[in-house]
């Protein structure tokens, strides 16, 4: 399993923002029909660092699974799935063992985030959101990790930005309709999505300072034979995930 993960420490001028991010993560989950059913299922946010009073955005790229909850209804997740999680709910996810699987995740919070959160726009009772293979939400996540991996001038900034973009686009897909535009565009949008998340570039493979995560074509017939490595990186340091299924 290939993982990334990287805490974000908020300082005064985060704060005064009013929404900050606090955490983000890439997992890319090699298939494991050889594992048994308690070694498939780990918690949804792996990262035991993570603040309770977060909130998160879970978003699922790539791949089939269940995520489990004792007190709410998650249900299957499937590509283009999203889960919207509130203070103090960590579930656990189970993906399929014969399917690759690919997930994007943020922690944030301020004062402004909480006022959203709270504000009955959405509901933690209805954690799951089904965007289908939207090309938008997936290009906000891998913008966002560029910039994060940049840490150019004002980046702390820009990506509050990009998220309150993807929160709007879950709003959407929450409280209108979807519009169905018939087979051949549906098709069309699959086939747009899919090659968007085949295509190498600076955005999808987030990198940790010494290894790139690994890529793996959705559409291509040919696969990586290295060694999968599986890093924390946390304040600029690198450490070994702790995740039960990781190779690292």
């Amino acid at each position: 399993m290939q993982c990334y993960k990287k805490l974000l420490c908020a300082n005064a001028v985060d704060k005064q923002w009013g929404l900050y991010i606090t955490s983000l993560g890439h997992i890319i989950g090699k298939p494991s029909a050889g594992l048994d059913q308690r070694t498939r299922q780990s918690r949804l946010i792996p990262d035991e660092d993570a603040g309770a009073d977060d909130y998160y955005i879970v978003f699922f790229a790539k791949g089939y699974g269940i995520v489990k909850h004792p007190q709410l209804s998650f249900g299957a997740v499937e590509p283009g799935s999203c889960i919207l999680l509130f203070p103090g709910i960590l579930p656990e996810y189970k993906h399929a063992p014969d399917k690759e699987w690919e997930m994007y995740w943020i922690g944030f919070n301020g004062n402004y985030a909480m006022d959203l959160m709270s504000g009955g726009i959405f509901s933690d009772r209805n954690p799951l959101i089904p965007t289908g293979m939207n090309e938008q939400i997936l290009t906000l996540f891998e913008t966002l990790f560029l910039k994060v991996s940049a840490a150019e001038t004002g980046y702390r900034q820009m990506i509050s930005g990009l998220t309150l973009q993807i929160l709007a686009l879950l709003y959407n897909s929450s409280a209108f309709e979807p519009e169905h535009p018939g087979p051949g565009m549906t098709m069309v949008s699959k086939a747009k999505y899919l090659l968007h998340q085949s295509v190498e570039r600076p955005g999808r493979s987030t990198k940790l300072p010494s290894k790139p995560v690994l890529h793996r074509s959705s559409i291509s017939r040919t696969s990586s034979k290295r060694n999968s490595v599986c890093r924390q990186s946390i304040s600029g340091q690198t450490r070994p995930c702790q995740q039960p299924d990781c190779d690292g």
